[in-house]
């Protein structure tokens, strides 16, 4: 009796880890590009270890399952690998970005004790707050707050300097780290944005060096929202193009009836100023004069 309970419980045990790696972690809910390399759209779950990646155009985002209100925004060319980790009764969500930069709004963090933000050099823990990172190179990352908090340090994988304690950053600062550890905390004087295609946007670095503030300004989420902003489903792709039609000809019918007027209104302008027997005279048949 006591083997047949230990099975139940071991068989139980099992089915609820491989339930859990099957849980969805984000769903998909604008946006062009990939998860796993397959074309994803509206609706489109990502579960754990699954790598999304962003058009060159446009940025696209992703809803946190179970976190009300929380998303990532996918800048345009970047990329962000999802995956749990479990530490007793306790869960971290992590995301690896691999590629690019993304915007992290975690305004609630559901059933996770926090989120974990990795790159080549540096992780973040964060348990709410607004903030992009940046994977500039292999082993060179880049943390824009925008506001909250955060405690970062160093990989592990980068040796020396990694056992660092976690430094903590506030809203409107700006850290980098490489392989020689941390640079300096920047203070940002412009909000960085990430809505720009992949080859029009400049560094988070470089963007938060500028004195513009804009910090009530939110491109990406702009950029990623406008389809509801216009009162319109455009959520998939399929209805993104429906609308542009239709956009385009009611754009071409609005020329053509402007055309049509103002040509119309010309004829009745050369009628008016045109005075009686102004008129070339009728010229007979061939032959007659």
């Amino acid at each position: 009796m006591h083997y047949i309970l230990i099975l139940i419980l071991a068989c139980s045990a099992t089915l609820h880890a491989a339930s859990d790696d099957g849980l969805d972690l984000a769903l998909w809910r604008f946006g062009e590009g990939t998860i796993d390399d397959l074309p994803a759209s509206d609706g489109t779950a990502v579960r754990p270890g699954q790598t999304v990646k962003a058009g060159i155009l446009r940025p696209l985002r992703l809803s946190l399952a179970g976190c009300r209100d929380s998303r990532l925004i996918v800048a345009a060319a970047s990329a962000v690998r999802l995956s749990v980790v479990r530490d007793g009764n306790a869960t971290d969500l992590i995301a690896e970005v691999s590629a690019g930069a993304v915007q992290f709004d975690l305004n609630d963090r559901g059933t996770y004790r926090s989120l974990l933000v990795r790159g080549g050099a540096m992780q973040v823990r964060v348990t709410g707050t607004v903030f992009l990172f940046e994977r500039i190179r292999q082993d060179d990352d880049y943390l824009a707050m925008v506001s909250g908090k955060v405690k970062v340090k160093l990989l592990k994988a980068l040796g020396q300097g990694a056992n660092e304690e976690e430094l903590e950053l506030n809203g409107r600062q700006g850290l980098g780290a490489g392989l020689n550890g941390f640079g300096s905390v920047d203070q940002l004087g412009q909000r960085p944005q990430i809505a720009a295609a992949a080859a029009d946007r400049a560094g988070l670095r470089t963007q938060g060096a500028g004195a513009g503030g804009g910090w009530d300004s939110d491109a990406g989420f702009s950029a990623t929202f406008a389809a509801e902003a216009m009162g319109t489903d455009m959520t998939t792709h399929s209805s993104v193009q429906a609308a542009q039609a239709v956009l385009a000809e009611q754009v071409s019918n609005h020329v053509l009836q402007q055309t049509l007027d103002a040509t119309v209104q010309e004829i009745i302008n050369q009628a008016v100023a045109t005075p009686p027997g102004a008129h070339d005279p009728i010229q007979g048949p061939p032959g007659h004069p």
